[in-house]
């Protein structure tokens, strides 16, 4: 089958990359358009391909460079978790899977979110990798990471271009399972209730599971998909969204809420918000360890295993740089409406 010309071009200048011919940086776009003929967005298509592929990194306006071999720096035994605010959740996890391979872990937390993105912070750090935890990690940030030479992995899915090795959870398979579930049970009104996530592109991907399922059986209402008010305090506005969501003409007749009831209920009870007990509830239950039999109806997330999944993938990358990027799924049980465990198939995604 007859490749396409992105592809082409995208595997010329693999190999003129991979063979010395270009070095430092590419030819701009108006000049590789004019080398090979084509117009500026085949050209930008096969650009993309090989920043997936991690053979280049975007420059802003500047081009795309190319990082060298060798440019990483000597082992150091220190390997970097990063947060992006307080440490929280089971950091011991990670910090026993390091020490067991022989290695030093070392938790960052700061608030100071835009110290990602600047490249000379990670040239300072004797690190031989870094895991992100809680989707700290933007686009701009791993590309200076990957201009540093040191490997790194995140906890949260990262669009294919970018490049990047990384973990997440299934959320779509599972969030389709338990909608449907709830429409066999004739729930029609089915509110989508939201955290304020730190990257639009996990948003999306949200919201188009949603979507997907709602509007297959032609009961999709924008309205019922709440995400909390950017304007005003995070609090405030998850009980807001869901004072908005009981006020309409057709309230719902089930919520699915990707925060975890104890918190929910908790800034519900703080703002004076009452959910009916009309209205079906499930939610986000975390576990640290192997998750109960049966329990509330919502999905089921073992941070254990996303963890386990993070150490074992940065390892293969610092032992293989160059290596394709991958993204990992990790399964979501999902306890049904009547408490029965339903099993989707993971989207699996095991290379980019």
């Amino acid at each position: 089958m007859q490749k396409a010309k992105y592809q082409e071009i995208a595997g010329a200048l693999e190999n003129g990359i991979r063979n010395g011919e270009y070095r430092g940086r590419l030819p701009s776009v108006r000049l590789l358009g004019e080398l090979f003929g084509v117009n500026p967005r085949t050209v930008l298509r096969a650009l993309q391909q090989l920043t997936a592929g991690g053979l280049i990194v975007p420059n802003g306006n500047r081009g795309f460079l190319i990082p060298e071999e060798g440019s990483r720096r000597p082992v150091s035994g220190n390997i970097v978790i990063f947060h992006p605010g307080p440490v929280s959740g089971n950091p011991g996890q990670l910090d026993r899977l390091i020490t067991e391979a022989g290695m030093r872990p070392i938790s960052i937390s700061t608030p100071a979110a835009d110290l990602c993105g600047v490249r000379s912070f990670w040239e300072t750090l004797s690190a031989d990798g870094v895991i992100f935890m809680n989707s700290s990690l933007d686009r701009e940030s791993a590309y200076q990471l990957k201009l540093s030479g040191i490997p790194f992995v995140a906890a949260n899915r990262m669009p294919r271009e970018w490049g990047v090795n990384c973990v997440e959870f299934d959320h779509e398979s599972a969030l389709r399972l338990f909608l449907k579930a709830l429409i066999r049970r004739g729930r029609r009104r089915i509110a989508l209730l939201n955290p304020r996530y730190p990257l639009r592109y996990f948003r999306e991907i949200i919201f188009s599971a949603y979507f997907e399922v709602m509007n297959a059986y032609a009961i999709f209402d924008p309205e019922l998909f709440v995400y909390p008010d950017e304007s005003q305090p995070y609090e405030a506005a998850l009980a807001a969204g869901v004072e908005r969501l009981l006020a309409l003409p057709r309230p719902p007749d089930a919520i699915y809420s990707s925060v975890p009831e104890p918190e929910l209920r908790r800034i519900l009870a703080e703002h004076r918000v009452t959910l009916p007990k009309a209205v079906e509830c499930g939610f986000s239950r975390i576990f640290d360890e192997p998750a109960p039999d049966g329990g509330e109806p919502g999905l089921v997330y073992r941070y254990d295993r996303l963890r386990e999944s993070l150490w074992e993938l940065l390892q293969l990358v610092i032992a293989d740089p160059v290596r394709t990027p991958e993204t990992r799924l990790i399964p979501v049980p999902v306890i049904g409406p009547d408490g029965e465990l339903l099993t989707a198939a993971t989207n699996s995604q095991p290379r980019n």
